[in-house]
């Protein structure tokens, strides 16, 4: 076989994996967690107010797979909370958001109630900037 054609199959192996991937972490198929308020994520997004972050930070107990779902839930594309989930990973914790504080709290109420229902322990706090 041929250089090119074993890089093809390669390629083609890829992009099914990364399709069934995909489906399985559309936001619409994870239906074991509660929906996430867009309005929120909108709020926080847009905010001005960036003197406040979330962090998130895991330990051992906590599954990859549910931080991939969380991401989803909360308004990130597969491919970004793949890469949020590996920088945790990584670092050992990641800062999600920067917004006013109000709205970190109800995003950090959201993820601690999610957190609960999966029962992992996961680390998350608000910090002045």
């Amino acid at each position: 076989m041929s250089f090119l054609k074993s890089i093809n199959r390669q390629m083609e192996r890829n992009q099914a994996a990364s399709r069934a991937l995909l489906e399985y972490y559309d936001q619409s198929s994870i239906c074991d967690m509660e929906d996430f308020d867009k309005e929120l994520w909108s709020s926080i997004a847009s905010s001005n107010n960036e003197h406040y972050s979330l962090e998130i930070k895991i330990n051992d107990e906590v599954s990859l797979d549910f931080l991939i779902k969380l991401f989803v839930k909360i308004g990130f594309s597969c491919e970004d909370s793949v890469r949020l989930m590996m920088l945790i990973h990584k670092n050992g914790s990641v800062l999600l958001a920067r917004a006013e504080e109000s709205l970190l709290i109800r995003l950090q109420a959201y993820i601690n109630a999610q957190a609960r229902e999966y029962a992992c322990r996961l680390t998350n706090r608000i910090i002045k900037i």
